[in-house]
């Protein structure tokens, strides 16, 4: 069985001008779907999207949460969200979409995160900024 199931290109965070590979793994899509988060299955667009990186805004290092300051955070503003994989709306207002991954590129979570600023940068995510894609 391969490692994940889905995968996507991203921006290396420990060498932003080269590419790595990052992806879901076969278990942690099978227990999405079993568990019946049509949503959360159909946001794998977004998940691509974000993670595409000519649309990536901001990687960070370090999830703001315990043993996890190795781990990265893509963050992007796509245009639209899905409730399913036919229900497709605007993106919710002053808000990020954020991808977690894992220091071996196992994409851990995603979700939608308030972002006051509007620039992309999450409220309560206080990982380092290591990549963005406009200057400081």
């Amino acid at each position: 069985m391969s490692r994940w199931l889905i995968t996507f290109d991203a921006i290396d965070p420990r060498d932003p001008n080269s590419r790595w590979t990052t992806g879901v793994s076969p278990a942690h899509y099978d227990r999405i779907r079993r568990s019946g988060h049509e949503c959360q299955t159909a946001r794998l667009l977004l998940v691509q999207e974000v993670l595409d990186p000519q649309k990536t805004l901001h990687v960070f290092r370090g999830w703001s949460r315990p043993d996890r300051d190795d781990c990265f955070v893509y963050s992007g503003l796509p245009a639209r969200d899905f409730r399913s994989l036919t229900i497709e709306t605007p993106a919710p207002p002053r808000m990020t979409f954020l991808v977690f991954v894992l220091p071996d590129g196992t994409i851990d979570h995603w979700t939608w995160r308030p972002s006051a600023s509007g620039n992309g940068i999450p409220d309560g995510v206080d990982g380092e900024l290591i990549w963005s894609a406009t200057p400081n």
